[in-house]
């Protein structure tokens, strides 16, 4: 290795650290503005009575980590729980899992600053690269994750996406790493249903550095066909819930319209949008499989620009009803995507041997790309923060509530109507808050009784 080779790892590594800080610090401070001690919906069942109760009383099998919830396995998020649950003294701490969060999320933005490090674009691309990822990652934009202590499978679902599809690009095509692609597929099975479109987009690098005569066609092909079987089983594995159906795209029309909106975020308009955004990407693809373009995160970035998409369509046909904007919590996904398409439009606008006249032309969509961003981010920000403080709010309220009846056993204190209590059934939270173990797991608020962070009693 050469000494400006060793420069340039070192700086890579600075950079990849020094945005995990910047990143995790950011939606730390999210949690700090607008966090609440206080589970929220799905957590009270699919965190406390079915997975910390259980794991308190002795009762915990590995059953329980795998079993589905809605349409996913979240095997991963489960297991952070319970090592959560006992890193606090066994207490179930919502802000704590948060704060955890943050550092999942901000390995994200910090794996991609180190992918686009190591590879072999120009100084200025690298640098165009590392202010977009810097300056998205510190952003609202998917503030039901940042706030949703259960919501972290998100975060690991993409983060074994990139660790997949970055070793297909960058690592040798030795049995182990094909392996280890292989593992990389059938574990991100595990932590949320679409999970499953790891492997094809793992494949698809794996496929694209073959043609480009990288890798040998026999075990690009080999290991494809190894994700393939992956991704059938995992697919296999998923929940089909009939009482979902209501949430799924209806006819062919509300299809395409769902497919419109969740393409074209962020975008103020979303048909336009969606084209502006992904046209870099659609050029991109012809450039590698016709002009034969080369590059390490060039395939990386197909490679995740056809996750997102797949994952676009998975989102429309699943939660395609009535679809008016793009659900916060999906948002982590598409970012993906963004700079995917950020990147081959960077690529195409360098493009060199050009007529000047076409450069500049090439250079349009990229510059179009960057406003489209820029607005929808822009726009997006206040209405973020307004609906952080809205949760915020109203969890507070909950958390009023729920240690009302805490301590006086008083009824009525949840027969309040949703969002006054985190649950919309007042009698199942009731019998929840009734179980001596959830009881016991509890962190209260500061009250003149009970000290903050002391747990409830049993009793």
């Amino acid at each position: 290795m050469t000494r400006y080779a060793r420069i340039g790892g070192r700086l890579t590594a600075l950079a990849a650290v020094m945005t995990c800080i910047i990143a995790a610090l950011a939606h730390a401070a999210y949690v700090h503005l607008y966090g609440v001690e206080v589970p929220y919906w799905d957590q009270w069942g699919a965190e406390g009575l079915y997975l910390l109760k259980p794991w308190a009383e002795g009762q915990l099998t590995w059953q329980h980590l795998v079993a589905p919830w809605n349409e996913h396995r979240i095997m991963f998020t489960r297991v952070i729980s319970i090592a959560l649950y006992e890193a606090s003294g066994k207490t179930w701490s919502v802000l704590r899992t948060e704060y955890f969060n943050t550092f999942l999320y901000a390995l994200i933005p910090s794996l991609m600053m180190m992918y686009v490090g190591r590879s072999d674009a120009t100084r200025k691309e690298k640098a165009l690269m590392a202010l977009a990822i810097v300056t998205i990652a510190v952003l609202p934009y998917g503030w039901e994750n940042t706030l949703g202590a259960f919501q972290n499978q998100f975060y690991l679902m993409i983060l074994g996406t990139l660790a997949g599809v970055g070793l297909a690009a960058f690592g040798r095509p030795s049995i182990a790493n094909l392996v280890v692609m292989v593992g990389i597929a059938a574990t991100s099975i595990l932590t949320m249903g679409p999970g499953i479109v790891a492997g094809p987009a793992i494949g698809l690098v794996l496929v694209s550095r073959a043609w480009l005569s990288r890798i040998p066609w026999t075990r690009a092909l080999v290991t494809s066909a190894a994700l393939l079987v992956v991704t059938s089983f995992g697919y296999l594995l998923t929940p089909q819930l009939p009482n979902q159906a209501a949430l799924h795209a209806q006819d062919f029309r509300e299809l395409i319209h769902a497919l419109l909106i969740t393409a074209g975020w962020p975008a103020s308009s979303p048909r336009a949008g969606a084209v502006l955004i992904w046209l870099p990407a659609l050029v991109g693809a012809w450039m590698i499989f016709r002009r034969r373009w080369d590059g390490t995160l060039d395939v990386l970035m197909l490679g995740l620009a056809a996750w997102t998409a797949v994952q676009i369509v998975e989102i429309a046909v699943s939660r395609g009803h009535g679809m008016a904007v793009v659900t916060p919590r999906y948002t982590d996904i598409l970012v993906m995507g963004l700079l995917a398409n950020l990147w081959f439009g960077i690529r195409v606008a360098g493009w060199t041997n050009a007529h000047p006249i076409t450069a500049l032309v090439r250079r349009i969509p990229v510059l179009l790309l960057v406003l489209v961003m820029t607005q929808g981010f822009l726009s997006s920000a206040p209405v973020d923060s307004a609906n952080m403080a809205e949760r915020r709010d109203q969890s507070l309220m909950q958390q009023t509530h729920v240690q009302a009846y805490l301590q006086t056993g008083i009824p009525a204190e949840l027969d309040q109507p949703v969002p006054a209590i985190p649950l919309p059934d007042p009698a199942a939270l009731r019998a929840t808050l009734g179980d001596p173990t959830i009881r016991g797991m509890l962190i209260t608020t500061p009250t003149s009784a009970q000290p903050m962070g002391t747990k409830i009693s049993a009793h």
